[in-house]
C-alpha cells in the first residue's frame, strides 16, 4: 500500500543552501534537456514572437499574461497588427496570414508553458481573424505537392534550355524531390543563410554514393545523407558539379573554398526567391502545355519551400513498397507526422492493401 502520510512528513528537508546548489544544477539539466527538444530555428522564433508579444503590450500598457475570455481581445489585436500593420524590412505592411498564424501559436504555447494557460479554451477567435489573414492575402491556398509528371516536365524542360541557370535548378530541384529536402537546405534565405549545403560538405564514396552534410538544418545538427549511383543521372550529375566547383576554386583563389556553395552562381548562392519564382513559371508551364495528365494548377495550390520534398515523400510512397521507413529517414522526420506530411494517397494505400491482402492470403491457405 506503501508508506504513510506521516512518513512523508517526518523526511528531514536538506540544508537551504544545500537546496539552493541542488536548483541551480537541475535549472542547467532542464535547460540541457530543452536544447534537444527544441531546434535552434524554432526557439529563436519562439523567442522572436514573444519579444514582440511583450513589445506590444508594453506599448499600450496592457497584461503579458492573459488568463481570460475577457482578455483574449488582446491577442486579436495582436494578430491584426502584425498582419496589416507590421512594417516589413522591404517597407512592405503587414505579415503573411502563414507567419501571423505561426507567432500566435508560439505566444500561445509560451503561455501555456510558463503560466498554465490553455488560451484556446477560452479564444476562437484569434483563430478566425488569422484565417481572415490569410484570405486576404490568398495564402489560404492547400500547399501545393510536386506530382511525378510535374518533376519530370521541369527537369526536361530545364535541359532542354541547356543553360548554367537552368542546370542549376535542374540539380536543385533532383535534390529536393529525390533526398527530400528543403529549399533552405541549398539556397539563402532570409534569416537562414546558414543552413545551404556547401561543396566542402559534399563527398563520394568512390562511385558507389554521394554523402551531403549540414551542420545545421530546421529540425537537426549534423545532419547527413547519402544518395547512391543506382539513381545514375542525379549521381552523374553531382559528380560534374563537383568537378566544376574545384574547377572555379582554382580559377579563383579569392574564394574560401570553406565557404563557397555547392550550388552557387559565380561563388555567390542562389537565393530562395530566385528558385520559387522559377519554378512556378514552369509549374504554370506544365499546367498550361499538359492540362490533362496530373500537373496542378498553380492558380489552386500554393508552391512553397516544402512542396517538392512532400512531392518527392508522396511518389515514393506511392511507388516503393516498404519505403515508409526510408521516407522518414531521408526527411529527417522526428515522429510519424510525416504519413500527415507525405499523405497517403489512394496508389500508396492501394500498394499497402495488394502486401496485406498477399500476407491474409498466405496465413490463410495453410
Amino acid at each position: 500500500m506503501g508508506a504513510s502520510d506521516a512518513r512523508f512528513h517526518a523526511i528531514p528537508q536538506l540544508d537551504q543552501e544545500l537546496c539552493g546548489i541542488i536548483r541551480s544544477q537541475l535549472f542547467e539539466a532542464r535547460e540541457y534537456c530543452l536544447e534537444y527538444a527544441w531546434s535552434s530555428g524554432s526557439q529563436a522564433g519562439r523567442e522572436r514572437a514573444v519579444r514582440y508579444w511583450r513589445i506590444f503590450c508594453s506599448l499600450l500598457g496592457l497584461p503579458e499574461v492573459i488568463s481570460s475570455h475577457q482578455d483574449s481581445w488582446q491577442l486579436q489585436y495582436f494578430a491584426a497588427f502584425m498582419g496589416l500593420v507590421w512594417k516589413k524590412t522591404d517597407g512592405t505592411s503587414g505579415l503573411a496570414g502563414t507567419t501571423v498564424e505561426q507567432q500566435i501559436s508560439q505566444v500561445r504555447v509560451w503561455l501555456s508553458e510558463e503560466f498554465g494557460i490553455r488560451v484556446l479554451a477560452f479564444d476562437a477567435l484569434t483563430s478566425k481573424v488569422v484565417k481572415g489573414l490569410k484570405r486576404r492575402r490568398k495564402t489560404a491556398l492547400g500547399m501545393m505537392h510536386t506530382p511525378e509528371v510535374t518533376y519530370r516536365f521541369k527537369q526536361r524542360f530545364w535541359e532542354s534550355q541547356n543553360t548554367t541557370m537552368s542546370r542549376l535548378h535542374q540539380d536543385m530541384d533532383s535534390m529536393r524531390f529525390l533526398m527530400l529536402r528543403r529549399i533552405s537546405e541549398m539556397a539563402a534565405t532570409q534569416g537562414h543563410n546558414d543552413r545551404y549545403l556547401l561543396d566542402c560538405n559534399v563527398t563520394f564514396e568512390g562511385s558507389i554514393k554521394v554523402w551531403c552534410f549540414w551542420p545545421i538544418t530546421k529540425n537537426s545538427r549534423n545532419l547527413s545523407r547519402a544518395i547512391d549511383a543506382t539513381c545514375s543521372s542525379f549521381f552523374h550529375r553531382m559528380v560534374r558539379r563537383s568537378e566544376e566547383n574545384k574547377k572555379f576554386l582554382a580559377l579563383n583563389p579569392q574564394f574560401d573554398e570553406k565557404r563557397l556553395p555547392f550550388f552557387h552562381l559565380s561563388g555567390r548562392p542562389i537565393h530562395r526567391r530566385e528558385i520559387e519564382k522559377e519554378v512556378k513559371c514552369v509549374m504554370a508551364l506544365a499546367f498550361t502545355q499538359e492540362p490533362a495528365v496530373g500537373h496542378l494548377d498553380p492558380a489552386l495550390y500554393r508552391y512553397n519551400t516544402h512542396s517538392d520534398r512532400k512531392g518527392g515523400a508522396i511518389w515514393m510512397l506511392d511507388t516503393i513498397r516498404g519505403s515508409e521507413f526510408y521516407v522518414r529517414y531521408m526527411g529527417d522526420w522526428k515522429s510519424l507526422a510525416f504519413y500527415l506530411y507525405g499523405r497517403v494517397s489512394r496508389k500508396s494505400a492501394a500498394l499497402i492493401e495488394h502486401s496485406l491482402s498477399n500476407a491474409l492470403n498466405s496465413l490463410f491457405s495453410s
